[in-house]
């Protein structure tokens, strides 16, 4: 499944990404081209905006109702009835949406900290936007949040 979020669910977006699902998310995108982007590439829409899912024409969304992050995530995974996929965690970009892809340790040299370099052997890189991605300590409080979320 891949999805579409409006400018009010920026946060469910990237919470998305961490669970790996293709979610586009840009503030600069008025509802009817957000309608058509989803209509063009079958995409969920999900928002929290009522007047956008009264038009005739809307595709599938999921009208979001909390005001929370970790409960619009549970909303979603529960209407939709998703099943995460532990493999595709961390499998996306967190701010462009892309694939990332492993990268050799020694082409990352002066893209992150020393420090980071030093402590750490596996990398991960966007392809689009250029950031890198590791496993540090964030990885596994983003874990046990999503082990919260998911139950």
């Amino acid at each position: 499944m891949m999805f579409v979020a409006d400018e009010m669910l920026g946060k469910l977006a990237r919470w998305m990404r961490v669970l790996g699902y293709d979610t586009i998310y840009r503030i600069d995108i008025g509802d009817n081209n957000l309608v058509s982007l989803a209509l063009q590439e079958r995409r969920i829409i999900l928002t929290r905006d009522t007047r956008m899912v009264a038009c005739r024409y809307m595709p599938r969304y999921v009208l979001v109702k909390s005001d929370e992050y970790k409960e619009q995530l549970h909303e979603v995974i529960t209407v939709l009835a998703l099943i995460p996929d532990p493999v595709l965690f961390f499998s996306r970009c967190l701010l462009c949406n892309t694939r990332i892809e492993p990268v050799d340790k020694k082409s990352i040299a002066l893209k992150v900290p020393p420090y980071v370099y030093d402590n750490h052997e596996h990398f991960y890189y966007c392809p689009r936007c250029n950031k890198v991605y590791w496993q540090g300590t964030h990885i596994e409080h983003i874990r046990k949040t999503l082990k919260e979320m998911l139950g």
